[in-house]
């Protein structure tokens, strides 16, 4: 439509100035010419504007199209009619529709067009010839020889019928191509939504990044491993996600795959930074279809959970050796110093005067720590041969605030206050008396990291994970860094006094129940913080 316009516009308005430069009484169609020009430009500013108004209402655009090719067929056939048909200087508009409706029509629409116009302008040929729709002084055909007649009509008829077929074959390819196009398009847009799929069905992150270390695409795995979104991670450099990284992407020996390494890297924001991550790390190159390096691509997996497992078994492993020598050794020295402890009773009663003070104070100081002994041989053998657990199905927070009562009636804890700050309703499948052992263990070296301070205790119940974590958390000084991988250990202890079999025994009950605990330092305060977490029963 707009083309339309515009052409009407300047080949009509210069012919129309061209005109006005011949004197009016030199050309007996000069007049006439000049108001046929007028009428065809206000015309065609007319129809476009009806066409503007009906196009918003229009579904079949195509219809539409053959509707003003139509229009515009009969328009030139009479503006070729009143300038002079058939020397009209205006029978190449015919040309002009015939390859505009092979473009916007199907092939078979430009032949029709072309065969249309081939009629039309013979018709006004034939009317021209014969006189009509001349002024009353120009020469009637009757009067003209044929040929005059046949001239323009071969001309004009070779040109349409040639430009008719170059149009429908150029409109044929154009439809091809434009098929060709439409499938390929096709092809591409399948090509990345499989592309786009397969990259976030991936269980491992997957990150590309520029020349520059900016990240430019970002998975649904990377985002889930790292915490963060991918609309926040696009853009950003890479290193501030991955510390640890740069030295890899600047690297400039670069082969199909830079390096394979291990990052250590704070845990997901969304989880306040706590803990850390391991990931498994493969850098390789990025390039692109002619073979030039555009950036890197980052593969990597959290193996967190895998090295965990492993050192757990390693533990495991040290633990059950252990526990089998110490209890080969604890059978070895309990009959010794059962008799030890008996003989000296013995000699006490056998010669109550001979034996002075001083030397009934030394027996009584061999009796008491065998005593000692005995309890703590026993406590090892409990350690090291453990009784079938006996399951119950009880009320967690019912076990706890009782055991929560017991311990803190105990006159040796020195003030040392408890206090249940959150206990959600959970049940779970224990051995009850195990698990007072443990949560006394877990309250007594609570109470022993900071004596007279204040232990708070949590229960939060997850369901949706089917978990419950029971958490118990000192105020004190907290443990040393580099003794938290030996917390569990037997015999392992940071105290002055102790056997250091109450975590151990802490860590087996519990993995026994199918549980976890961890211990870690608190990381916005003081003391530690131990973390036992058992499988919930279902409601």
């Amino acid at each position: 439509m707009l083309f339309r316009v515009g052409l009407v516009t300047i080949l009509l308005g210069v012919l129309f100035i061209t005109e006005l430069d011949q004197p009016a009484s030199s050309t007996p169609l000069a007049t006439r010419t000049q108001k046929v020009l007028l009428y065809a430009v206000v015309c065609a500013y007319g129809l476009t504007l009806l066409y503007a108004i009906l196009l918003r209402h229009i579904k079949r655009l195509q219809i539409f199209a053959a509707v003003q090719v139509a229009v515009d067929l009969v328009g030139v056939s009479l503006l070729v009619l009143f300038t002079g048909a058939p020397d009209s200087i205006f029978g190449f508009a015919y040309l002009l529709i015939i390859v505009w409706g092979s473009i916007v029509l199907p092939p078979r629409g430009a032949v029709a067009i072309a065969i249309s116009s081939l009629v039309l302008f013979i018709a006004v040929s034939l009317l021209g010839w014969m006189g009509i729709a001349l002024p009353d002084d120009a020469p009637a055909g009757a009067t003209q020889p044929l040929r005059l007649l046949l001239r323009p009509l071969l001309i004009n008829g070779v040109a349409m019928t040639a430009t008719a077929a170059l149009a429908t074959r150029l409109a044929i390819e154009l439809h091809r191509a434009s098929q060709r196009l439409d499938s390929q398009h096709i092809s591409l847009r399948d090509l990345a939504t499989l592309h786009r799929e397969v990259i976030q069905s991936l269980q491992s992150g997957l990150i590309s990044v520029d020349l520059s270390g900016r990240i430019a695409t970002f998975n649904a795995a990377a985002a889930e491993i790292l915490g963060v979104n991918a609309s926040e991670a696009l853009g950003r450099p890479v290193a501030e996600l991955l510390p640890g990284i740069e030295e890899y992407l600047s690297s400039a020996d670069l082969g199909a795959v830079v390096a394979r390494m291990e990052l250590t890297i704070p845990g997901p924001a969304s989880q306040g930074g706590e803990g850390e991550r391991i990931l498994g790390v493969t850098v390789s190159r990025l390039c692109n279809h002619g073979g030039q390096l555009v950036g890197r691509l980052i593969n990597f997996q959290d193996l967190t959970d895998l090295r965990r497992a492993e050192e757990a078994a390693r533990q495991a492993d040290r633990l059950a050796v252990l526990g089998r020598m110490a209890a080969t050794v604890a059978h070895e020295i309990r009959n010794p110093l059962a008799a030890i402890c008996g003989s000296i009773e013995l000699l006490a009663q056998m010669m109550p005067q001979q034996v002075s003070p001083e030397a009934r104070d030394l027996m009584q100081i061999i009796v008491r720590e065998g005593d000692r002994l005995d309890g703590l041989i026993t406590e090892l053998l409990s350690y090291a041969s453990p009784r079938p657990l006996q399951l119950s199905r009880v009320d967690l927070v019912a076990v706890v605030e009782q055991m929560l009562q017991v311990f803190e009636n105990d006159r040796r804890l020195g003030g040392t206050r408890v206090r249940l700050l959150q206990a959600d309703p959970a049940n779970a499948e224990v051995d009850v008396p195990r698990l007072r052992q443990v949560l006394w263990n877990a309250l007594r070296n609570a109470a022993e990291a900071d004596p007279g301070g204040l232990i708070e205790v949590r229960i939060v119940a997850e369901r949706e994970l089917g978990q419950v974590h029971i958490v118990v958390r000192d105020h004190g000084p907290g443990v040393p860094e580099q003794s938290l991988p030996h917390v569990f250990e037997p015999f392992f202890t940071t105290k002055e006094s102790g056997s250091g079999l109450g975590l151990a025994t802490v860590h087996r009950i519990i993995e026994e129940h199918g549980g976890t605990v961890t211990l870690r330092n608190v990381p916005d305060g003081p003391g530690a913080q131990l973390h036992i977490t058992l499988p919930l029963c279902p409601n």
